[in-house]
């Protein structure tokens, strides 16, 4: 379980064979792929485009999961306020992936830091339905509503990917 504590990010490495989440890391210039909510008893929220149920879901952590995941947190969030985040990003339960969004937001993203352009990366990004979620962005939308402003510095909360949440955040690792 390392050091995770109830209500921390948990950024997720892509597995060995997972060609996909390699991808997604290499794609937004980090080590990360995948970023889900930590509950405490190995249970986590997450957006997932899996088969059986893909959008917002809970899930148990197996042991492969812990050795590759870092738990992120801030110092500056409340404990009252750690619970409003899961309660909102509870609430999003049976929410659909935001399948759409998802290339769009990370095109969006990677555009604006390419070309420097900070104000295109705090718009959001085209296509975006707000009933939908995929991981990283389900996070960033939690401390969005909750705390009223973008966890990522520049970039909007619908554009965030996971190694934006390890490195362009107020996030720290555990």
């Amino acid at each position: 379980m390392g050091d995770a504590k109830v209500g921390d990010v948990l950024l997720f490495r892509p597995r060995e064979d997972d060609n996909v989440g390699k991808g997604i890391a290499f794609a937004t210039c980090g080590e990360y792929c995948h970023s889900a909510r930590y509950l405490g008893n190995n249970k986590i929220i997450e957006a997932t485009n899996g088969t059986v149920r893909p959008g917002v879901d809970l899930r148990i952590m197996t042991a492969a999961d812990w050795d590759l995941c870092d738990a992120y947190y801030s110092e500056l969030i409340t404990k009252e306020e750690i619970g409003s985040i899961l309660m909102w990003e509870i609430s999003k339960l049976g929410c659909k992936y935001d399948t759409v969004a998802l290339a769009p937001g990370w095109i969006h993203s990677v555009l604006g830091a390419i070309f420097r352009n900070k104000e295109y990366q705090k718009q959001a990004p085209l296509f975006n339905d707000p009933n939908s979620y995929f991981c990283s962005e389900l996070q960033a939308s939690a401390y969005y509503a909750i705390l009223g402003f973008e966890i990522c510095f520049n970039i909007h909360h619908k554009s965030v990917n996971p190694n934006d949440l390890a490195y362009r955040s107020f996030l720290v690792k555990r």
